[in-house]
């Protein structure tokens, strides 16, 4: 056969292949849900939603306000939108942020609705547009009971926990404040004070299914409603499987009994406590506020949002305004995605309203940055650490976490954190008490404890609020088996008692060493004294230095070789922030003039690289840079800020350099020209060392040009 009847074959066998692949994508996108045969897809990575916010709000403002003609215009914008991308997106309801919830035709994978919300920003009038995804409560529960709440007591005999027995004699709360607990709502409970419940808010909204509204999923017979009370989230295997009277609705949804995971929130932040009865709360005083999000399968992000600036106070169309806006707002929910605009909106909103907004990192073993809301600006995001005070092994970690607070742990600790719940399996039944786990339980430890700092200190903040909470933090335990860092979990354990108290004033006594030659590496300076907190750094000449934490009474500083480029005294002092802290009067660090070497000067010193390259700084190469250094460069102020510049970044370069044969070879041979030019520049001037290198280039122009030819005729 010849071969372009093999090239036609091949053409022909891709075309089939590809025919084959599209009518396949095809067929899966008409079953609706596009899952692989035989594995169930979650309802975590699907929605039939669209948040959509235009560049001119008044139409959206006005029809949500009930402006008949605004909404005519509203359904209009949206045949637009259905025009450009052929599918049949319809309004289902207008939402805070000037957004439009759309209902998509049906159940898409995330990744295919973030395709959709792409091809809809690219009309002109959309401002941002964005799949309205689920959250769902982050516990990982245990029924293992234990008598005790470790997560409450001196951290000195349980190095988790929040250490509130000392704070407690401080304060313990005020009815002033108002905690917003948006979760899946509320239930009576003999353990805890119903005068302390201020009126909340059912946010889940109805959807529309199977050609008729529903509201199953908030399992209360009706949508947005002033009673947030908590109906139940079970979910049943048929439901689960989608072959439920509903006919698909709960497809997907994690199976399970009902978690009344509100009232256990609500218990640890503000139980009655002191009454002879069950557990303690927290804050024995503050108001709790309950917004309803989360029902059967989670919650919508537009329900959440909207929850959010309603507790914080701001007005909601079409919900009566909130009479008792909350100062904390605990979100124990989340999902894995970025944070979009519709969150940070959100955040924005409630932060400007002087709300702090305390955010569950997740259960996922993963780095946070990857799990909203946790993962977005301005909030105070949670991890968990287990009761010997080490990484839960559930809980999230990553650069973005704030804090980390008990949310308990097996094998380590079985029976995680106790608080009020309920034990009906599906609707509520009699009063229980159940321990948890997961970062939804660190949350609203970190909430009550900020509960408590209003009630004190009521004009704080967020930002300060935060600021306080970290400069206060306890330091990580190690040994733990799994031990954070402030790189993983936070500033380290919130303190209820250090941070109403306040960080004492730090005093330093004493440093090692206490002087040092110009020109060397960077090295470590231990400072001792009295008061260290784990926040104190160390000052070197007014500015913060790499500072670690070693006991009260010692911190260890990393100062650098820029730091040490010329000789003189530098003060050295310690800096603990607010609250309390402050600073300590100055030890006086002297740097020497270092030891002249090869042709004199005025200061000699290392060259590092050169040093590394040559093996030693008495190495005639050497000390002719260093010459140079000393005679042209640091009698002028560009040349002494190149020095300081290569004494910052030249240790770690040369450190590498000597520990190679090849790269000392090759450096050297690249600094021969450098030797070749200071020497000439020394001996000769400025003048003289420019026609030098002209010289040499006009040389190398030359003796290239002449082998060129040679290279043709070979």
């Amino acid at each position: 056969m010849k071969k372009k009847h093999y090239y036609s074959l091949f053409v022909i066998g891709l075309f089939i292949c590809f025919s084959l692949i599209m009518i396949s994508s095809q067929f899966s996108r008409a079953g609706g849900t596009g899952a692989t045969a035989g594995v169930k897809p979650s309802a975590r990575d699907y929605t039939d939603r669209m948040i959509v916010v235009y560049h001119d709000t008044s139409v959206v403002r006005a029809a949500a306000a009930g402006r008949a003609s605004a909404r005519v215009a509203a359904e209009k914008r949206l045949e637009g939108l259905r025009v450009k991308t052929g599918i049949n997106l319809r309004h289902l309801r207008f939402m805070s942020g000037d957004g439009q919830v759309i209902r998509l035709p049906r159940k898409m994978p995330l990744s295919e609705a973030r395709e959709l919300a792409a091809r809809l920003m690219k009309d002109p009038a959309v401002k941002y547009a964005e799949p309205d995804a689920r959250k769902f409560p982050m516990l990982v529960p245990n029924d293992t009971r234990y008598g005790e709440q470790w997560h409450y007591h001196a951290a000195t005999i349980e190095p988790g926990s929040v250490n509130l027995p000392a704070a407690w004699d401080i304060t313990t709360g005020s009815p002033n404040v108002v905690v917003a607990v948006i979760d899946t709502g509320n239930l009576p409970h003999g353990d805890i004070d119903p005068g302390r419940i201020v009126q909340g808010y059912d946010f889940i909204s109805g959807e529309e299914w199977d050609g008729d509204w529903c509201y199953a999923r908030a399992n209360d017979g009706d949508g947005l409603d002033p009673d947030p009370k908590d109906e139940g989230d079970w979910i049943t295997e048929e439901e689960h499987l989608g072959t439920d009277a509903t006919g698909g609705l709960f497809a997907g949804c994690p199976e399970g009994y009902s978690s009344w995971h509100g009232t256990h929130v609500a218990g640890t932040i503000g139980a009655n406590t002191n009454n002879g009865l069950g557990v303690a709360g927290i804050d024995w005083n503050c108001k709790i506020l309950h917004a309803r999000v989360l029902g059967k399968c989670g919650g919508y992000d537009s329900d959440i949002a909207d929850a959010m600036r309603w507790s914080a106070g701001i007005h909601i169309d079409g919900v009566p305004d909130n009479t008792y806006p909350a100062k904390v707002l605990n979100l124990s929910l989340g999902g894995e995605e970025e944070c979009g605009h519709t969150y940070q909106n959100a955040i924005n909103d409630v932060i400007d309203q002087g709300a702090v907004v305390v955010v569950a990192a997740g259960n996922s073993d993963s780095d946070m940055s990857k799990f909203a809301p946790a993962n977005c600006n301005g909030v105070i995001a949670v991890a968990a650490v287990n009761r010997l005070g080490g990484r839960a092994s559930y809980s999230n970690y990553g650069s973005g976490v704030t804090i980390a607070a008990p949310g308990g742990d097996k094998p380590v600790d079985p029976h995680g954190v106790l608080s009020l719940l309920n034990d009906g399996y599906t609707i509520p039944a009699g009063d229980d008490y159940r321990f948890y786990r997961g970062t939804s339980m660190a949350a609203p430890h970190v909430s009550g404890v900020i509960a408590l700092l209003l009630s004190r200190e009521n004009g704080l903040t967020p930002a300060e609020i935060r600021q306080w909470i970290q400069a206060t933090a306890r330091p990580f335990p190690t040994g733990t088996g799994r031990d954070c860092t402030k790189a993983t979990c936070g500033a380290g354990i919130i303190d209820a008692y250090a941070l109403l108290e306040g960080n004492p004033a730090p005093s330093i006594e004493g440093m090692s060493p206490e002087s040092a030659r110009a020109g060397l590496f960077k090295f470590t300076l231990t400072v001792t004294g009295e008061n260290f907190s784990y926040s104190s750094v160390v000052r070197w000449n007014g500015k913060d230095r790499k500072t670690n934490y070693v006991s009260p009474t010692c911190l260890e500083a990393t100062i650098t070789a820029g730091d040490i480029a010329w000789p003189g005294n530098y003060p050295v002092s310690v800096f603990t922030p607010a609250p309390g802290g402050g600073e300590t009067g100055e030890l006086t660090f002297e740097v020497k003039k270092a030891i002249p070497v090869g042709g004199g000067g005025g200061g000699g010193g290392s060259c590092f690289i050169a040093t590394a390259a040559f093996g030693s700084p008495m190495e005639k190469h050497v000390g002719i840079l260093q010459d140079f250094r000393d005679r042209r460069l640091l009698t002028n102020a560009p040349g002494r800020a190149f020095v300081k510049f290569y004494y910052e970044v030249s240790p770690a370069i040369a450190a590498k350099i000597a520990q190679s044969t090849t790269g000392r070879f090759v450096t050297r041979a690249a600094l021969m020209p450098l030797v070749g030019a200071a020497y000439i520049t020394l001996h000769g001037g400025w003048s003289v060392a420019l026609l030098a290198i002209v010289f040499f280039v006009l040389l190398s122009l030359i003796t290239t040009r002449k082998l060129r030819p040679g290279r043709r005729s070979a």
